[in-house]
């Protein structure tokens, strides 16, 4: 054979090495972030086996069904939903403000279903599997945060505990047709789009040539914090997440003699998208003057809300850009922006007195201070029940993926020390103090908590893997004298064998909470029942 042959065959040899190793780079982890997310749609598909029974659907908490009269109602007047109710507050009925995204969303998966016209069953089965395909679907934009901010390992290792965690999947299983799922879902795409855009705008140098990836992303966060804002009233919590961040941000990049321009177009971006979708819809639906500025109820409320992060962004854009130049200290833009929400505070109260209200009552919401929330379960603070401090909760739901999110917090701030902080590290360390502070104060944030647990209860289960020699394993593999024989060594497989021992419970948890229905579920199905034998049909 020719040198010319041998050589091709050698280069043939090593090119077939070579896109051998890059797909299994692609598909390996892709593979098993599909077997990931098939484990969670498996465990909270798990109450369809008690919950179909003689031809209907058996719903496993009280709130869906009040939603399913909604999605009947959507589904017969497509796309719209009933803004009043007769039936509520009877006989002077109800203006209902609950933002009606998820009602629209099971009504389009019921009509599909049914292929136009669905019967009962249908309808009611459609509206059960949009949540458990929404908690799915967060676990995939979980595992895409963390690769971003982390790394790919930690990413699987978040995403198998958003999969396995009680905490991650109760408002996501089977028959919870209510909308915390959808909150879950629309906010991390909220965040992952609104951080890309950041990351691209930043890296883009501001380039028009370059801007194009960041303005996509930017716009699209838009469309999902639209969608947040229709997902639940108490949107602007979230939504203040990313000022809260950007806030941090140009402190940070000031502290750094860095220019903080690149934040201001995506956050002006995102900002006037939002404002764009909701105003005209809004502002055409909200016909109860009494909840013209409710904070508890879509309204003008929520647009001014969005108008006000459009002026913030460009106004802290402009000013950014003198201090930059005027090489100020960090904390002068940190002061600017108090003053000019103090000042934005008093113009407000003066113009517009009911929107300050709306603000008022929904930090008198979160804190507890209504008198109606001291008789919701859910409104209580995560460590307390029945007026006494109590573990229960928090152990029922995060089990021991609390402790070690704990462990993992410290673990990760250890990692950052002495380390300039990219976009997304900043970001997720506002994220989380925040959701820290909203899931102590009520249970009612525990599902949205369960996102930040799950990556940091991740983050140290990687970084024990990795003192365990992780890293040096898989670096290994790659070299063709370790392919060859391939063995673990023991100290990582012991690693291993012990996470799988830890997180066997919390699987047990989970499948034991999704595969027996809840005592006040079987209460109030009884009394439902014993209303549709006993009593005369309201309508036909």
């Amino acid at each position: 054979m020719s040198k010319s042959h041998k050589s091709r065959g050698k280069s043939s040899r090593k090119g077939g090495a070579e896109v051998s190793e890059k797909a299994m780079r692609i598909s390996s982890p892709t593979f098993l972030l599909a077997g990931i997310m098939l484990l969670g749609l498996v465990i909270r598909s798990l109450p369809a086996l008690y919950c179909i029974v003689g031809g209907k659907v058996i719903f496993l908490d009280l709130d869906a069904y009040y939603h399913m009269r909604r999605t009947i109602y959507a589904l017969h007047h497509f796309p719209a939903v009933n803004n009043f109710d007769s039936y509520v507050d009877y006989p002077y009925g109800f203006y209902i403000g609950w933002p009606p995204l998820f009602d629209v969303i099971t009504a389009a998966a019921g009509l599909l279903a049914g292929l136009g016209r669905p019967d009962a069953l249908t309808i009611e089965i459609a509206a059960s599997v949009m949540p458990v395909l929404m908690g799915v679907a967060a676990i995939a934009l979980t595992y895409f945060i963390v690769k971003d901010v982390m790394n790919e390992k930690a990413a699987l290792l978040a995403a198998l505990l958003m999969a396995i965690m009680p905490g991650a999947i109760f408002r996501s299983l089977f028959t919870i047709v209510d909308h915390h799922a959808l909150e879950v879902l629309v906010s991390l795409t909220m965040y992952l789009l609104f951080l890309r855009s950041v990351s691209s705008a930043k890296k883009s140098g501001l380039s028009i040539s370059s801007l194009r990836p960041a303005l996509v992303y930017a716009i699209a966060a838009g469309v999902a914090t639209a969608c947040m804002v229709f997902s639940w009233d108490g949107a602007p919590i979230f939504i203040s997440i990313i000022v809260a961040y950007a806030i941090a941000q140009y402190a940070y990049d000031a502290l750094h003699k860095e220019r903080s321009d690149y934040l201001a177009i995506a956050g002006v971006i995102l900002s006037s998208m939002a404002l764009i979708i909701v105003a005209p819809i809004v502002a055409t639906g909200a016909k109860n003057p009494k909840i013209a500025f409710s904070a508890f109820s879509l309204s003008w409320f929520h647009i001014i809300y969005l108008l006000s992060i459009v002026f913030f962004f460009i106004a802290t854009g402009v000013i950014s850009i003198v201090l930059y130049k005027c090489k100020a200290r960090w904390y002068t833009m940190p002061a600017i922006i108090i003053a000019m929400a103090a000042t934005a505070a008093t113009a407000l109260k003066l113009a517009l007195p009911d929107f300050l209200t709306g603000i008022g009552l929904g930090i008198a919401y979160l804190g507890g201070s209504i008198k109606v929330m001291s008789t919701i379960a859910e409104a209580e603070p995560l460590f307390i029940v029945s007026d006494q401090l109590s573990l229960t909760v928090p152990w029922s739901f995060f089990s021991i993926a609390g402790p070690l999110a704990v462990l993992g917090l410290i673990a990760y701030l250890f990692s950052l020390k002495d380390k300039k902080l990219k976009n997304a590290e900043l970001f997720l360390l506002v994220w989380t103090i925040i959701m820290i502070i909203l899931g102590l104060m009520q249970k009612r944030f525990m599902n949205l908590l369960a996102v930040n647990v799950a990556i940091f209860a991740g983050f140290a289960i990687y970084g024990a893997l990795e003192l365990a020699g992780l890293e040096q394993y898989f670096s290994n593999l790659k070299k063709i004298s370790a392919s060859r024989s391939g063995s673990m060594p023991a100290t990582l497989l012991g690693a291993c064998a012990a996470i799988v021992l830890l997180l066997i419970p919390v699987l047990l948890s989970s499948v034991a909470m999704a595969g027996s229905p809840p005592i006040y579920a079987l209460d109030w199905n009884e009394a439902c029942q014993w209303v549709n034998d006993n009593t005369p049909k309201t309508s036909s």
